[in-house]
């Protein structure tokens, strides 16, 4: 049964916080149900937007 669509922004503390605890995409995916590749294309898109501003 595949799972519902669920944007990962929806969980952008807790993909923080996971990081904060040292832990690594494939950990953090495992943790919050998403790919290791989703978890590091967040991390991506997050470091480009901040380089924009």
């Amino acid at each position: 049964m595949p799972r519902g669509y669920r944007h990962i922004q929806q969980f952008e503390k807790g993909i923080i916080s996971l990081r904060n605890e040292g832990m690594n995409y494939r950990e953090k995916g495992e943790r919050l149900v998403y790919s290791k590749e989703q978890i590091k294309g967040y991390f991506k898109r997050e470091h480009k937007k901040a380089k924009e501003n």
